[in-house]
Parts: structure tokens; sequence; C-alpha cells
């Protein structure tokens, strides 16, 4: 039902904490598609062995193109009904995806938001940040996407593409793809994805 997609560029430090988040999902109903940017590190190596262990792991190895193109790919290439994007340095809790799928078999959705937290454990110098969605409905309420913009922004709406997930034939219909050769490309995305979108929640 749900791809896991994840583009990553030379991050073979970090790849293997995300697996092991996403070994340990109590719903095993999912797939994880990579892109392989180019890395020179041994972030490739690291995902084919992975491939081995996991045939629910999908790797394609390309020429290093940038975020935008990467993520660009993992959408014409995701067969699933819904896609989430997720980058090297995430990692899901463990029942994230059973959360996730259970309330999307409940009601349809363009996109589904979910809040977040930053996790700067190797860092010193940095305090926790808690990404929690504060908006004047309830939970799983199916809303138009302007009309949740309206209202819950700003403390109800973030632009990272990596807290929502995204109804994949919604993304292929209305032909919303990344900016590329840019940085900060989410934020682009995301406001013309919620602008667009008929059907949105959040959990």
């Amino acid at each position: 039902m749900v791809t896991v997609f994840t583009p990553t560029y030379n991050r073979a430090h970090l790849l293997p904490k995300l697996y092991r988040s996403l070994q340990t999902q109590t719903c095993k109903d999912f797939e994880w598609l990579i892109i392989d940017d180019g890395s020179t590190d041994r972030s490739g190596y690291i995902l084919d062995e992975s491939t081995i262990l996991d045939k629910r792991i999908s790797v394609i190895h390309q020429d290093n193109a940038g975020l935008g193109v990467a993520r660009n790919i993992g959408i014409d290439r995701t067969s699933s009904e819904y896609v989430m994007f997720l980058d090297s340095d995430d990692y899901l809790e463990p029942n994230t995806v059973k959360r996730l799928t259970s309330v999307l078999q409940e009601s349809e959705y363009d996109i589904l938001y979910f809040g977040a937290k930053n996790d700067y454990e190797d860092e010193i110098d940095f305090k926790d940040v808690e990404y929690t969605r504060k908006c004047p409905f309830d939970d799983e309420t199916v809303v138009s996407g302007r009309y949740y913009f309206d209202n819950a922004f700003p403390e109800g709406y973030f632009d990272s593409a990596c807290m929502a997930v995204y109804r994949t034939n919604f993304l292929k219909d209305t032909h919303l793809r990344f900016p590329e050769g840019v940085l900060h490309e989410d934020n682009l995305f995301s406001f013309q994805a919620i602008m667009t979108a008929e059907r949105v929640g959040y959990i």
C-alpha cells in the first residue's frame, strides 16, 4: 500500500539507523525504494547488501543529479497507492507505518500530514525540536488543501515533504514534481501540493 522513498548521496554513516527503523516496523506491508544519487562512499554497497536481506527493498543507482531529480524519479517509479518521502537522516518510530496505513484504509486522502521530532543525539549544541501540527479541527478530518492551509497556517503547516504521505495518483495526475537544481525544493512542492489537493488531513 505504501512506498517509502529515500534519495541518498554519501550517507553511508546514516543508512544503518534508517534501515533498522524500517526493519522494526510493526506493519511489514510496505516497500522501500532508494535512489543512490551517485554516492562515492559505501552507500551503494550498503544498499545492495540490504536488498539481499530484504526483498521489499529496491535500489536505483544513477549519476549524481540532485535531490529534486532523484525525488521526481521516485514519484515516477512508485507503484504503491501511497508514497512517503524519508531522507537518509530520518527514521521512523516502530508503529509509524501501521498507524498511517490504518488511517489511510478508513478514508482516501490526497495528503495525510503527521508530526516529527528533530533528534540531535549526536550533537551537543542543539536542542530537540518537536513539530506538532496545531489545527482548528480534529485529527483525521478530511478537508480541502486550501481550507487546511487557510485555517492551519502557520502552526499547522510545515513545508517538509518528509512529514506527509501522498496519494501516488494525486501526484501523477496533477503532474506535481519537485523543482530541479535548486535548494529547498520542498518549499515550492509542498505549497503547490496543498493548494491542489482536494482531500487533506493530519494525525
